[in-house]
């Protein structure tokens, strides 16, 4: 009996600490239960709050292994990226980093908040490139700076509308940092090292984006969340070479500039 016991209590403290922590839920993220798509087609995930590879082999790196979907909402040129994320338990802050990506292998971090990230609020925004149009992927991850060392991440998929730029769309950034994931780093519990350095030498890049877009220009914006799966998808490619470069990257510029390209068959 005292043995069953236990067993219960081991399972129910997992539950517990698996679904105790961060998920993105504006805009929804993949298996997300406030798309619609997901929900509709009950492919929803009811545990996108837990890290990557919390039990070894669930949620591997990227986007918790979830590819590419329809996208669940749409933004202008003239927007900003509302990005609003829900959970409760915030491990002290930690290091945030929120960007985009074309083909889900290279992502470009846009905004980093380093060491307090989440302790001023679970509402973010970043600013849009104005070099980019079409379907992207926005990402956002999360080292947590108390517990167990983790490394969380999530994606949504989106459609930027820019039809003033037709040229070939590409993003501008610095490269993503990954923590506390076999192969990468590991960062310390309470960042008793100034790993603020392992940020602020990133390289920065330029991907551009070689993979197909949808034939078509969705022609209204959705509301907060989509009602349903949208009919038409997206389209052309853009245009003249931007003048902006993307807001709040860390301090100090590394002099390394590496230009990539992402192929999509």
């Amino acid at each position: 009996m005292n043995s069953l016991i236990l067993i219960c209590l081991f399972f129910l403290n997992l539950q517990t600490s698996t679904y105790a922590h961060m998920f993105m839920s504006d805009p929804p993220s993949r298996r997300n239960k406030y798309s619609d798509y997901y929900m509709s087609n009950n492919l929803v995930d009811y545990n996108l709050m837990a890290p990557l590879l919390y039990d070894g082999i669930s949620y591997p790196f990227p986007c918790k292994g979830y590819t590419k979907g329809p996208y669940t909402k749409i933004y202008t040129k003239k927007d900003k990226i509302f990005i609003k994320l829900e959970g409760s338990a915030i491990h002290n802050g930690g290091h945030c980093q929120f960007g985009l990506s074309f083909d889900d292998s290279t992502f470009v971090v846009l905004k980093t908040i380093l060491n307090k990230c989440l302790l001023d609020g679970l509402d973010f925004y970043i600013d849009i490139p104005e070099h980019i149009n079409g379907y992207v992927t926005l990402f956002w991850t999360w080292i947590n700076k108390t517990g167990n060392r983790e490394y969380y991440m999530e994606c949504a998929d989106i459609f930027i509308n820019n039809q003033n730029y037709t040229n070939n769309s590409y993003i501008e950034g610095r490269e993503l940092i990954v923590a506390n994931y076999p192969g990468y780093p590991e960062i310390k519990e309470g960042f008793p090292d100034d790993n603020a350095q392992l940020f602020n030498n990133a390289k920065n890049i330029i991907v551009y984006n070689n993979m197909e877009q949808p034939s078509e220009q969705p022609s209204e914006q959705p509301s907060e969340q989509p009602s349903e799966q949208p009919s038409e998808q997206p389209s052309e490619q853009p245009s003249e070479q931007p003048s902006e470069q993307p807001s709040e990257q860390p301090s100090e510029q590394p002099q390394q500039k590496v230009i990539k390209k992402s192929n999509c068959v």
